[in-house]
This record gives C-alpha cells, sequence and structure tokens, in this order.
C-alpha cells in the first residue's frame, strides 16, 4: 500500500498519548502521562441513538521514581585465569 496523503481527509477519531519526565531533586523525577480519545463526528451505535462528538476517555497518570546512580567501585573482577584488580560501574 502506497502513502496516503491525510492533509485534505476528514478526521474522524483521533486518540493522544503525551508522557513527560521532570526532575523533582537530585535523586528523583515526576513522570507524567495523559491519554485522551475522542469522536470527532456524529457516530451510531443502534440506528436511532446518535453519539455526538466527544472526549470518551481522558486519564492522567502520576510516578515519581528513584534514579540510579552509578559508582565506580574499586572491586576485582573474577575471570576464568582468576582476579583482576580493577574498577566496575556499579548502579544502586
Amino acid at each position: 500500500m502506497e502513502y496516503v496523503e491525510t492533509d485534505k481527509l476528514e478526521k474522524i477519531h483521533n486518540r493522544n498519548l503525551d508522557i513527560s519526565s521532570y526532575i523533582i531533586d537530585e535523586e528523583h523525577i515526576l513522570i507524567t502521562g495523559e491519554f485522551q480519545e475522542r469522536n470527532l463526528i456524529t457516530v451510531y451505535e443502534k440506528p436511532d441513538k446518535p453519539i455526538e462528538p466527544h472526549i470518551f476517555h481522558h486519564m492522567k497518570i502520576q510516578s515519581i521514581k528513584a534514579m540510579p546512580v552509578n559508582i565506580s567501585l574499586e572491586v576485582p573482577m573474577v575471570w576464568s585465569v582468576g582476579l583482576y584488580p580493577g574498577t566496575s560501574k556499579t548502579i544502586i
């Protein structure tokens, strides 16, 4: 199927999902999401019951998360040939 230009077509339905992240402090971020779904034209579930254009789903979600921190630790690495002194990245 080839690409169809939508500029001149009538849009009948819309579904949007917007996700954003915000810094709260050095250890936490806020993640927000908003979902919205709407009909843009009149639709009929039954022949005599029109449903006018409206938003029928609208949700907002927020969550605070701790940010991982990378710390270099002086830890020997275990290899098949023995121990190797060095540093290793660790996520806490």
